[in-house]
């Protein structure tokens, strides 16, 4: 078990009881000017969690039955994306390497999430402004018919 596992376990206790979720945001690229970003910085948080330092995906943690569940949200492998942008690992690559139990596209997560929520879940989230989070999750929660359980 990795330093990072461990954390996400220490987390995952601290959570209040079991059908909990906790979400949270990596940091999105800064716009310098133009067409130019500033140098990319994880947030803190995101990384202390996870040691990923690619923009543009989203941490999962469910905690039920007393066992933790971590997925990864993250950017997809696409020729045209790593010209521009740089490699990035894609999701198969990432769960193996933060040793995580599962992995998607970012562009699931809006099909995905709401497949992970169950009636009696409480949503812990961490930078709703990222991502489009916020919005993303208020979506998925209407459609689940979750009670307004978000923190």
């Amino acid at each position: 078990m990795n330093c990072f596992q461990k954390r996400r376990e220490a987390l995952a206790s601290l959570l209040s009881s079991d059908d909990t979720v906790f979400i949270i945001s990596a940091a999105p690229y800064s716009l310098r000017n133009g067409d130019v970003n500033y140098s990319y910085r994880q947030c803190s948080n995101f990384y202390y969690f996870t040691g990923f330092d690619e923009s543009n995906a989203i941490l999962l943690v469910k905690k039920q039955r007393r066992k933790v569940y971590a997925t990864i949200f993250c950017q997809s492998i696409n020729p045209s994306y790593d010209k521009w942008h740089g490699s990035v690992l894609g999701p198969k690559l990432a769960q193996a390497k933060l040793q995580i139990d599962k992995s998607y596209s970012i562009d699931d997560f809006d099909k995905v999430f709401s497949n992970y929520l169950d009636k009696n879940d409480n949503i812990f989230c961490v930078n709703p402004g990222e991502n489009n989070l916020k919005e993303r999750l208020l979506k998925a929660i209407h459609k689940t018919n979750v009670s307004d359980k978000i923190h």
